[in-house]
């Protein structure tokens, strides 16, 4: 399985929500030999540990049930088949089936931690993190050298925000096998959610380089380079991307928003509509057509897409911005505060969220709703923030103070006489 900070709305690139690479399940043969019965039996079981450890899931779980139920193997052999039918159920994506088949295959084999591995891997999928956490952690203290486990459990820790864990996780895999490209990507998407643009580019720039028709990878650095302000370099990257894998529909979606900042409308919107062709669910494409109808005034067309993107992806703070901007736009100023508010609740941290609900509630006249918006957006933003605000009330008569960054009592005057100005 393959694997994003606010933004100028004139540009949104989103991205998979801690989509990362995990490494294949640790599948296993017969161990032991055969039990010797009649010459027609003996070859009906071959078959069957044939089809056990078999690629094919359903072969997988076919055979390996017979030898299951057959109950003719040493607990060593009726191990494996556990393990090997988990895996395969895991693969289907039942993974309560395949916890109680690795499950069962730990209890008759306690010593082989790679069982331990995969049943890491089934609870994983089934979203509980801290049990795979802990067969994880079983796994590595009996083999420290095994770089698979690092990465998957890296992936856990950066599920549960333990950013730091999952780094050292990633540089942990990267020490056991330098060349192990799943890991640099890892480490940059996970930089890259958390808005280390500049950080990623070189974890992208070494996946690429181990891997070079790894599309995912320059999509991704693309990405990266675009949050850094590398507009002309992250084209360059979704297009290497699209070359490399002309139905990737993330790529068509990103080089859509590059284009919007371009000001290129019309290609922008060409770009989404190929992206929701090949995607039909992809929600970023309708964020990103969303701010090119935005850019070119069409709001309707605009607030249709936002409505679309968030039907698709709820949740997503970008959207909820981008959806009160365009009913700011139209008067909507009821939708708008509804919709900032939102994104807030989401991301209590998100300072352009206030000061865009600030904006709405000072043209409807509320001056302490304005004014709690504003300060809630300084006391986020710092000083520099301050500052900015303090040489925008100069240049508007407002302010007479220091230029310092700090918000006193003046300013805050200042600010309620600037909220209470239409000029302002």
């Amino acid at each position: 399985m393959r694997v994003r900070l606010h933004r100028s709305l004139m540009y949104i690139c989103m991205v998979q929500e801690l989509d990362l690479r995990q490494t294949i399940v640790k599948h296993f043969i017969l161990a032991a030999g055969l039990v010797a019965l009649s010459a027609g039996m003996a070859q009906a079981l071959t078959g069957n540990w044939a089809k056990c450890t078999s690629s094919d899931a359903l072969q997988a779980i076919e055979g390996c049930s017979v030898i299951i139920d057959a109950r003719r193997e040493t607990p060593l052999n009726l191990s494996i088949a556990y393990n090997n039918r988990g895996n395969a159920r895991a693969g289907l994506g039942k993974y309560d089936t395949a916890i109680a088949d690795l499950s069962e295959a730990i209890r008759l084999n306690p010593k082989l931690p790679q069982i331990r591995y995969n049943r890491g891997k089934a609870y994983a999928g089934q979203g509980q993190a801290k049990s795979a956490l802990e067969d994880y952690d079983a796994v590595l203290k009996a083999n420290p050298d095994d770089s698979d486990a690092y990465l998957n459990r890296g992936n856990l820790h950066a599920s549960l925000g333990n950013v730091e864990g999952a780094i050292n996780d990633y540089i942990s895999a990267l020490r056991l096998r330098p060349e192990f490209a799943s890991a640099y990507y890892n480490k940059g998407k996970l930089k890259l959610d958390y808005g280390k643009y500049i950080l990623a580019i070189p974890d992208f720039d070494a996946a690429i380089q181990l891997n070079p028709s790894d599309f995912e990878a320059y999509n991704a650095r693309g990405e990266a380079r675009l949050g850094s302000g590398l507009i002309s370099r992250a084209m360059q990257d979704f297009e290497k991307a699209i070359e490399l894998a002309p139905k990737y529909a993330d790529a068509y979606a990103n080089r859509c928003a590059v284009y919007t900042k371009r000001g290129k409308i019309d290609q922008a919107i060409a770009d989404c509509n190929t992206a929701l062709t090949l995607d039909s669910g992809l929600a970023s494409a309708f964020l990103n057509r969303g701010l090119a109808h935005a850019q070119r005034g069409d709001h309707a067309s605009a607030i249709k897409d936002f409505d679309a993107a968030l039907k698709r992806k709820p949740g997503q703070v970008q959207t909820y911005k981008a959806r009160g901007s365009s009913y700011t736009s139209v008067g909507n100023l009821a939708s708008a505060v509804k919709d900032y508010s939102e994104a807030i609740r989401l991301n209590p941290n998100d300072q352009d969220a206030y000061n865009l609900r600030g904006g709405v509630y000072a043209r409807n006249g509320d001056i302490e709703l304005a004014l709690a918006d504003y300060e809630k957006r300084y006391k986020l933003g710092g000083p520099t923030i301050v500052q900015n605000a303090q040489s925008y009330l100069w240049d508007k008569g407002h302010y007479r103070g220091k230029f310092d960054g700090v918000y006193g009592d003046e300013m805050r005057r200042a600010l309620r006489a600037c909220i209470a100005d239409p000029n302002c």
